[in-house]
């Protein structure tokens, strides 16, 4: 398992203990000494990376890996990393986001009853990308071969919320409309990563 920051993205509002929930009734297989954890979003979930820059577009709560400056091993060769959600309404799963349209990498059906546990090799060399995916306490399948996608660059590791905006125009960071009351969250478990590039891919705890 990988340790997290006990600082996050966040609002300048909230504390990180304001955005977490502890979840007790369910788990990914992965979580065997360690605890899954509700990430929430509201509507004080403005994320402003800079006193002057708001994203009044988004509503977001994200945590980060510890020791995630985006320079580091876990950004280049060949790394599996892995995680459960809970609650999302569709798991789709996009490749690069920084593509003019990003291809669809893989979409799973959803059953709000169980827990879905996903992982994905990520080859910094070959610029693919490899999902695996199973539901409650199943082990990981291979959902897909290995993709194109361009994983170059580095970069962190977020794991969260962010709630895009409505008739936002041309920016969307900073004018999409967002409805009030906002209440919502995504569990996740079984947050680990490991260096594959010998060929270990860890499927089950």
């Amino acid at each position: 398992m990988v340790p997290i920051k006990t600082s996050g993205i966040l609002s300048i509002r909230l504390q990180q203990s304001d955005t977490l929930k502890l979840s007790f009734s369910r788990g990914s297989p992965f979580d065997i000494e360690t605890q899954s954890v509700e990430v929430t979003i509201n509507d004080e979930s403005i994320f402003a990376p800079s006193p002057d820059s708001r994203q009044n577009g988004f509503r977001r709560a994200e945590l980060l890996i510890a020791s995630n400056d985006g320079s580091e091993d876990r950004t280049t060769g060949i790394i599996l990393g892995g995680a459960g959600a809970a609650d999302p309404d569709t798991l789709k799963l996009f490749g690069n986001v920084n593509e003019v349209e990003p291809g669809l990498l893989s979409s799973q059906p959803f059953d709000e009853t169980v827990f879905h546990n996903f992982a994905l090799t990520l080859n910094f060399d070959d610029l693919t990308t490899q999902v695996f995916y199973s539901q409650g306490n199943d082990s990981l399948e291979a959902v897909t071969g290995e993709v194109s996608n361009d994983v170059s660059g580095q970069g962190q590791f977020h794991l969260g919320v962010l709630k895009k905006g409505l008739d936002a125009g041309v920016n969307i960071v900073t004018d999409g409309i967002q409805p009030s009351g906002i209440e919502e969250g995504i569990t996740f478990g079984g947050i680990f990563e490991e260096d594959s590039s010998l060929g270990c891919i860890s499927l089950e705890s």
